[in-house]
């Protein structure tokens, strides 16, 4: 967004000023003092304010959050030792040294790498005079904050992308409370004697801490981060500046020649983006196709509609500004409460899209009860069109031409279709062709059919924005992604051929009538050791039809169909999905461990595909089938091998009554399969 700098500079101004603030209080209190009551005064307020589910993080969300906080403790104890005993406009200066490292390290544009030097040479400048205007203590002191500067913008990125909303910064401030308190708990005392310090350290938390590192956050999420890293040498300015003005300190020729130089350099790289931005309308976070898109997850297992809606998208969205609003929900819920809570999180370009499910993928230990997730994606360089796909049932490829016709709009390199579709209209795989019909051969198609829990009654589809969502069955919901970056896809089910193919002699869409010219039915409860009595019992067949599917021969595999149901009198039987007449087809068997190991390695394929660029997340649509084979344990398992193949990354999804999944050519529907799409 083109205020986003305006964050960063409103950013800097606290921050410097807080720091002044804090240097006026060092007389009475120690710097580790000062510090710790500014981390824990900050993280108390920042734990009333962001009120963090800390319990459903991940274990990547915790270790990146500890790690910001040791970063952030580091930086800002060897900041406050510094400027204890050398002007703050020196101190700030020469702490810019970890910012510049990590530009420089970062930087693709030879223009970047000229002000990224020019900045540097203000700080050889400083070290010039080291013992004369500087004392070369102090000069120590602050070089090495800046090499824990650098490692907080990282940690502080990351958190961004992993941990929604301030809550990953209130728990940093308490991990740098208490790494500092060994040093520094002497404040209690001495603040006990002076209540009139109180002031003071709540005006250092606010102004140092609770304001600066939330826009820090913000922006961070926006930003690539050696912009932000340059960005950030506007502090030299404004600690001089604040010195002067606060403190009274007078700086030298020499650091002012330095401190013009960084402010330099930083002008040099934002102005003639923004005259670029000015000139073509484009959002300039998206320069040089380094977009920074993220995504956001949140989940609720309220009974209350309208909270389970609001606490899952507030979640996910966490004070972004989401693209995409994607909504998987539970049968149980009122549509029209869910979705107006989850109305109320989106902005005023957002689109709403969603379905009902068997139930909802998300991470952390209470998203297995989860009723709704909601799943958040934005950031420079990401489009997204939306359109609805009607009559699904009597016109299916019709209908998935009119959900992909969103994909004509869009202008970003990389594209993938996503189709959500009515679980019980059947010929899903028609709805495919229909929107391969309108896009390129080279864009990938993935999704998944609507569940209704496994009652096979009706499916609900979603499709809106803030001012209104309109709930749908028999449709075809389809989002059109274009991305800055490379989008991954990946596909694998973990069941393997048994014993001798038969071909398919006769069948019509979803009716198998015949198997190695023998009515259907027979063959294949021979094939599984049975009789026709297990037909007699819906029920029981369906339960053995799930454990025994039939895998039809493709070019890259197998694809998987399930039987529904049987007809005795004609000894047919029935599918969801087309089984081609020809085909060849066997029995396929799994186990508990093979299907697990399919969820990791369909996140592992979609990972591959976006070649070594960071994940900003997963959107994974699993067989619902494949959860009741699985069962609550297994479920677990597969959840937590998918997120040990992509640690730290957000994932969501849901269990569907069907999988698409084209990477080429106009097939594409899979059954008992889970199909990852991975967005750089």
């Amino acid at each position: 967004m083109r205020t986003t700098p305006l964050l960063v500079v409103l950013s800097v101004v606290c921050a410097q000023t807080g720091g002044a603030v804090a240097r006026t209080l060092f007389e009475a209190l120690d710097p580790p003092g000062v510090l710790l009551a500014r981390l824990a005064i900050a993280a108390m307020v920042l734990a009333v304010v962001a009120r963090p589910a800390v319990w459903s993080w991940t274990a990547a969300a915790w270790r990146a959050t500890v790690l910001l906080g040791v970063f952030s403790a580091g930086l800002n104890m060897l900041a406050y030792l510094a400027l204890s005993i050398a002007p703050q406009g020196v101190v700030v200066t020469a702490s810019f040294a970890g910012p510049l490292l990590l530009s420089l390290a970062q930087s693709r544009r030879p223009a970047d790498l000229l002000w990224a030097l020019t900045a540097g040479t203000g700080v050889v400048l400083l070290g010039v005079r080291a013992g004369h205007d500087v004392p070369l203590a102090g000069l120590l002191l602050a070089l090495s904050a800046g090499a824990c500067g650098a490692g907080y913008i990282v940690c502080s990125a990351r958190v961004g992308k992993v941990v929604p909303g301030l809550g990953g910064l209130m728990v940093s401030f308490a991990v740098g409370a208490l790494l500092v308190l060994p040093v520094g708990a002497e404040v209690t005392v001495r603040v006990w004697r002076h209540p009139w310090l109180v002031a003071g350290l709540v005006a250092v938390a606010v102004l140092s801490s609770v304001v600066p590192y939330a826009l820090e956050l913000i922006a961070l999420r926006r930003l690539p981060t050696r912009v932000f890293g340059v960005l950030m040498s506007l502090q030299p300015a404004a600690a001089a500046i604040a010195g002067l003005l606060i403190l009274d300190q007078r700086l030298g020729p020499v650091p002012i020649a330095a401190l013009v130089l960084v402010t330099a350099a930083s002008l040099g790289v934002t102005r003639p983006q923004q005259l670029r931005t000015a000139a073509d309308g484009t959002d300039m976070h998206s320069r040089d196709g380094e977009a920074s898109r993220w995504m956001g997850v949140g989940h609720s297992a309220s009974d209350d509609a309208g909270t389970a809606g609001k606490t899952a998208a507030a979640q996910a969205v966490g004070g972004r500004d989401p693209a995409l609003l994607i909504v998987f929900a539970s049968t149980r819920y009122d549509y029209g409460q869910l979705l107006d809570g989850v109305r109320g999180e989106a902005g005023e370009h957002t689109a709403i899209v969603g379905c009902t499910t068997t139930g909802a993928i998300a991470l952390g230990p209470d998203a297995a009860r989860a009723g709704v997730v909601v799943t958040a994606l934005g950031g420079p360089g990401l489009e997204v069109r939306t359109a609805v796909g009607r009559n699904a049932a009597a016109r299916p490829q019709e209908a998935g031409a009119d959900a992909a016709a969103g994909m004509a709009g869009l202008t970003k390199e990389h594209r993938a279709g996503l189709l959500l579709c009515d679980g019980l209209t059947g010929a899903q795989h028609e709805v495919v062709r229909g929107a391969y019909s309108v896009v390129s051969a080279v864009v990938p198609l993935v999704g998944g059919c609507a569940g209704d829990d496994m009652t096979f009654t009706r499916t609900y589809q979603f499709h809106g924005d803030r001012n209104g969502v309109e709930v749908l069955s028999d449709a075809v919901v389809g989002v059109s992604l274009g991305s800055d970056a490379k989008i991954g896809v990946g596909i694998a089910h973990g069941w393997q051929k048994q014993g001798e193919p038969m071909i398919v002699t006769h069948s019509d869409g979803g009716r198998l009538y015949e198997l190695d010219d023998a009515p259907a039915l027979d063959a294949y409860l021979q094939r599984i050791g049975a009789d026709r009595s297990l037909a007699a019992d819906p029920q029981a067949f369906q339960d053995a039809a799930f454990a025994k599917p039939l895998g039809l021969s493709r070019r890259t595999g197998e694809d998987i169909r399930t039987a529904h149901a049987a007809d005795l009198e004609d000894g047919s039987l029935v599918f969801i999905a087309d089984v081609p007449q020809g085909a060849l087809v066997w029995e396929m068997a799994t186990d508990e461990e093979a299907l697990v190991a399919a969820g990791a390695e369909s996140c592992r394929q979609a990972i591959e595909g976006i070649d070594g660029a960071d994940a900003a997340g997963l959107l994974v649509f699993d067989c619902g089938i494949r959860r009741a084979r699985l069962g609550p344990g297994g479920v677990e398992q597969e959840i937590a091998a998918m997120e040990r193949t992509v640690p730290g990354v957000p994932m969501a999804g849901f269990y569907t009554y069907g999988e698409f999944a084209r990477t080429r050519g106009a097939r594409g529907m899979h059954y008992l399969t889970v199909v990852t799409l991975a967005v750089a």
